[in-house]
């Protein structure tokens, strides 16, 4: 492992962002299970929206 990558994994562990890489990933594939975060997501990654348009396209209240 490179020592840069070696600081920056000591660095998120420091500050309790690294607990169990496992359980994120256990955590992020069932949130995005869900039709609506996965949408979400794309909105997102397109640019994002202001709340109320995000609401207005997925049909659902602020």
């Amino acid at each position: 492992m490179s020592l840069k990558k070696k600081e920056w994994l000591d660095k998120l562990r420091r500050e309790g962002k690294v607990r169990d890489p496992t359980e994120d990933h256990r955590v992020g594939l069932i949130a995005l299970q869900n039709k609506r975060r996965r949408e979400m997501l794309n909105i997102l990654i397109e640019g994002g929206l202001p709340l109320n348009e995000i609401a207005q396209r997925l049909g659902i209240s602020e």
